[in-house]
C-alpha cells in the first residue's frame, strides 16, 4: 500500500507495511483463531448454563445458521468470478484507494455475494418471510395514506408486523416511499445498498482521515464494507 514518507519515516519499515494484507498465511491464522473463539465460547457458555440453570441455544454465539447443500454449478462459477474480482480489487486497492474506488468495490461486491443465494438473494430480505411476511415492505405496501399511517400509528402499532410494532413509523414510510418510486423490491434493495454504501463510508473515511493518513482511510473503510453483518444487512437495513 502507498503510505506516505512520513509515515514509513515515522513508524520504520515495520512488518506491517512490508507484509501484504491478505495474505494466505493470515486468512489461516484469523480463520483458525476465530474457529477455537467459537468453540472455546460454546464449551464456557455450556459449563456456565450448568451453574446458573440457564438453557442456551444450540450453537452460541452463532445461534442461527445452517449448513447449506452442496453448490451448484452457477453458484460455483459465481462464487469463483467473485474471488477473481476480489483479487484484483484488492491488487488495484494496494495502489489507488481513491473514494469512489471504495464505493463502487463495496456496492459491487454485496451485490455479487448475496446473488451466491440466486435472485431470491436480493428479494428475500426485505420481502421474505412467509404468506404473512414480517418486514416492514409488507406493512408499507398496505399503506394507502401515508399522513394518516404517521398520525394514527400509535392506534396502528398493535396490528402491525413485527419490526413495525417495534421501529418508530419513519422506517416504515421509508419503505412506503421507496416502493411508490420503485416497486420492484429488488430496485429497493440495489437503492439501499447505494445508499448505505455512499453514506457509511463517506463519514468513515472523513473520521478516519482526522488521525490518518488519506490511503489508510479509505482502505479501512473498505474493510469495514467487508464485515459479514454489513455485506447482508445492507440490503435492508437503513437506520
Amino acid at each position: 500500500m502507498n503510505i506516505g514518507k512520513n509515515y514509513r519515516q515515522a513508524l520504520g519499515e515495520s512488518s506491517f507495511f512490508r507484509t501484504k494484507l491478505f495474505s494466505l498465511k493470515t486468512i489461516i491464522n484469523l480463520s483458525l483463531c476465530y474457529v477455537m473463539i467459537v468453540i472455546l465460547s460454546n464449551v464456557t457458555i455450556r459449563y456456565l448454563s450448568k451453574l446458573v440453570g440457564y438453557n442456551p441455544p444450540t450453537y452460541w454465539p452463532i445461534s442461527i445458521f445452517s449448513l447449506r447443500l452442496l453448490p451448484t454449478v452457477k453458484q460455483f462459477l459465481l462464487a469463483l468470478a467473485i474471488f477473481i474480482l476480489f483479487h484484483f480489487i484488492i491488487k488495484k486497492l494496494l495502489v489507488n484507494t481513491r473514494l469512489y474506488l471504495i464505493i463502487t468495490s463495496g456496492i459491487i461486491l454485496i451485490l455479487l455475494t448475496n446473488l451466491l443465494q440466486g435472485w431470491s438473494g436480493l428479494v428475500t430480505p426485505i420481502a421474505g418471510g412467509g404468506v404473512k411476511g414480517i418486514q416492514y415492505y409488507h406493512d408499507a405496501i398496505k399503506i394507502s395514506n401515508p399522513l394518516y399511517f404517521l398520525s394514527h400509528f400509535e392506534e396502528l402499532q398493535p396490528n402491525l408486523l413485527v419490526h413495525s410494532q417495534t421501529h418508530p413509523p419513519g422506517a416504515v414510510l421509508l419503505f412506503y416511499l421507496m416502493y411508490r418510486s420503485l416497486k420492484k423490491p429488488e430496485l429497493m434493495v440495489i437503492t439501499i445498498i447505494f445508499v448505505s454504501v455512499v453514506l457509511s463510508v463517506y463519514f468513515l473515511k472523513n473520521i478516519l482521515a482526522e488521525e490518518f493518513d488519506n490511503n489508510i482511510s479509505n482502505y479501512v473503510s473498505f474493510l469495514f464494507l467487508l464485515i459479514p453483518s454489513i455485506q447482508i444487512y445492507y440490503l435492508h437495513w437503513m437506520h
